[in-house]
């Protein structure tokens, strides 16, 4: 007889066979989680090729931290160079769900061990398990597993830039109101080829999995093109079309298009401006789905008032695969933020943030089903010592207020992590 854990592991062993024979990179699936993640800001003003080029990119934070300060090796085998890390956070929740209209309140100890690699000059590897330990008795202790690869690949005329993230996780999530086990791959690919001083053209392609346990798996690949003009050498305005496929099991598959506009602007060395807009079409592979046209932006300003003081924004509306069989998910979302340092090391971050998710049939005429409104308040002190160790004590408030009955809640958590990095 198959146990939970055989059952998982072979959907799992799937996922990773089927994400090394497919395409590489990112059309990525969000999921609303309900306990606090890693947040990190911007602190430098992009440079407008960085911030043309297409969001989908690499692997990101919070894994593949580079260690501060870094300047010899100790630790090395070759052309590779590892850095150890440890972090451990401590964080008290009331409120949080352990299944539909079942809010609780408990203390979760997380242990995260890891080691980040540069290997070479040109990739970077970072591999961390997280050791989660609940202190009421209701919610079952599990542990985790992420991986981040990046890298570049400079030719005479092309630049490419690949990244893949794999993670094993079970945490609450918004949409399902209980903890979720899921299994997650995103493989990223991305080229520039430059005409001239004015033409540039970009493309990405992307393959995002999503495994889960008694829901909805999806299996997602799409690519997307932008032809760029620089304006001025602070500007440049850019045309994308792009499209996919995207696999429900169970469920209904669909595939879609995408057309887009962009403008970077960054009038000076203290403000950047990007917005992106226009139209995704989507085709429902099933008998009695019409098609279904819907608007998708994003935006985001960085703007430093001063040395010290950062202020962003960022702002998203798009189209996601739900967990629930038969639906898919129209997302809007909306933050500011604002690090300010304090002192020398010492900083302060708030953040609230806006998230509405409606949740759609995929046959007729795409009735909405749910309707989630999630608003959220984040504030945070951090602060670096001896250049490798990193405190962070935090505050977050969440209300959901869903259409749906169970999946209203307001939440609390307070908390603090540390993390040391060799």
């Amino acid at each position: 007889m198959k146990t939970r854990g055989d059952a998982y592991a072979v959907r799992a062993a799937r996922v990773v066979a089927l994400s090394l024979g497919g395409l590489l990179a990112g059309f990525p699936l969000q999921a609303q989680r309900i306990l606090v993640p890693q947040t990190e800001i911007v602190d430098l003003t992009p440079s407008v090729d960085t911030a043309s080029s297409n969001w989908v990119g690499s692997a990101g934070a919070p894994l593949l931290m580079r260690p501060a300060g870094v300047q010899n090796y100790p630790l090395e085998l070759g052309p590779v160079h590892f850095h150890p890390h440890l972090g451990y956070s401590i964080i008290y929740g009331e409120g949080i769900l352990r299944g539909p209209g079942d809010p609780s309140s408990t203390v979760l100890h997380t242990l995260a061990p890891g080691v980040y690699m540069n290997l070479g000059q040109h990739w970077d590897l970072d591999i961390t398990a997280t050791i989660n330990r609940y202190s009421n008795a209701s919610v079952h202790d599990n542990n985790g597993f992420y991986l981040g690869l990046r890298g570049l690949v400079p030719l005479e005329n092309w630049i490419w830039t690949f990244g893949y993230q794999a993670g094993l996780s079970e945490e609450p999530q918004i949409e399902t109101g209980t903890f979720t086990l899921q299994n997650t791959h995103l493989a990223t690919a991305s080229g520039t080829y430059s005409f001239n001083a004015r033409y540039s053209l970009e493309v990405n392609a992307s393959q995002d999995f999503r495994v889960t346990e008694q829901l909805t798996d999806y299996y997602t690949w799409s690519t997307l093109e932008w032809l760029n003009y620089h304006l001025t050498t602070r500007t440049t305005a850019g045309l994308g079309l792009g499209g996919g496929y995207s696999m429900a099991a169970p469920g209904v598959d669909w595939t879609f298009e995408q057309f887009q506009g962009r403008i970077v602007w960054l009038p000076g060395d203290k403000l950047s401006f990007q917005v992106s807009g226009g139209g995704q079409v989507q085709q429902f592979l099933t008998n009695g789905a019409s098609t279904h046209v819907s608007p998708i932006v994003a935006g985001a300003v960085v703007y430093h008032v001063f040395e010290p003081t950062t202020l962003s924004f960022t702002g998203r509306r798009l189209i996601e695969n739900a967990y629930q069989s038969g639906l898919f998910d129209e997302a809007t979302t909306a933050s500011v933020a604002l690090r300010q340092r304090l002192f020398r090391q010492l900083y302060l971050t708030l953040q609230p943030g806006y998230d509405l998710r409606r949740y759609r049939e995929v046959v007729g005429d795409h009735g909405q089903t749910r309707r989630d409104e999630y608003l959220t308040f984040y504030g945070a002190l951090s602060t670096q010592l001896f250049k490798k160790l990193s405190l962070l004590a935090f505050y977050q408030y969440g209300d959901n207020n869903s259409t749906q009955p169970g999946f209203t809640f307001h939440e609390t958590q307070v908390g603090f992590r540390v993390d040391y990095r060799y």
